[in-house]
């Protein structure tokens, strides 16, 4: 068994499980979400059941005694599950935490990853009049990414947020190497984005969901060809699931504003640094 910690919003949990489930893959053992943190968050859900996903919800007594053997071995002691709770001591039993920000995790099951991160939820009238217009035009994904990067000091100091000289250079860019550019804007403020993006080019501005609606907009970002990312698991996700061929994407060239953590791994290595 295979059981993942999940935490934080929707990309971070989407990272954790494509990672879990990479390694369930291999072992070819079940897998199981710990989804108890949520219990004590007052900001952030658990999410990914608007997915196809296989992973079940693991039970209290399966999350303790997994730990309780993470634990053990971690101390050098060799463990057999059957002795202590009746599992059969042939199966790998395995509890992952962490944020897992790399597809080299599990970038060798992306068809399977790519389908479970499918929709169950059929889109509305006004989500699939934006995704025929994303459809039928040269569409660019600009994800604008504030919230809690700005009105949060410790989280703001840690990330930072991308500025409007990114993204200008970043749609210019773009223009550079398309004929004709449609750029589809998804924010936690898109009023920030109506104020200051350049209106040198057509600019649309998807405000129809809202943080508790996040994954149509993910499903938006998935099919738009072509991507600008902030500093986001979010649009991360968003540009990594789009199968367009050809598809161009640009992404912050740090990351992290106030943290040293080396991100050579985070992003693949045919999208662009800006």
């Amino acid at each position: 068994m295979v059981i993942i910690q999940l935490t934080g919003g929707l990309g971070n949990q989407m990272f954790q499980y494509a990672t879990a489930r990479r390694l369930a893959w291999f072992l070819e053992t079940p897998l199981k979400l710990d989804v108890t943190l949520y219990q004590y968050d007052p900001l952030r859900t658990f999410g990914l059941h608007h997915f196809k996903i296989s992973g079940e919800i693991a039970d209290p007594e399966e999350i303790f005694w997994i730990k309780q053997i993470k634990h053990l071995k971690e101390q050098g002691f060799s463990v057999n599950w059957e002795l202590i709770h009746g599992f059969s001591p042939e199966e790998p039993d395995v509890y992952l935490e962490g944020y897992w920000q790399s597809e080299k995790y599990f970038r060798d099951i992306r068809e399977i990853i790519c389908e479970e991160f499918s929709l169950k939820e059929e889109l509305d009238a006004e989500n699939l009049e934006y995704l025929e217009r994303i459809k039928t035009s040269e569409s660019v994904s600009i994800h604008i990414r504030r919230g809690d990067y700005v009105t949060n000091p410790t989280v703001n100091y840690l990330h930072g947020v991308c500025i409007l000289d990114y993204y200008s250079r970043a749609m210019e860019a773009m223009a550079q190497c398309l004929e004709e550019p449609h750029f589809f804007i998804f924010s936690d403020d898109i009023q920030w984005g109506k104020d200051n993006l350049p209106r040198d080019y057509p600019l649309t501005f998807v405000d129809i969901n809202g943080p508790d609606r996040d994954f149509y907009d993910l499903f938006l970002i998935r099919h738009c060809k072509h991507h600008i990312i902030a500093n986001s698991s979010f649009s991360w996700w968003g540009a990594w699931l789009s199968d367009h061929p050809g598809k161009l994407v640009y992404a912050p060239q740090k990351w992290f504003q106030g943290y040293s953590h080396d991100t050579r791994d985070l992003l693949p290595e045919h999208w662009n640094r800006i």
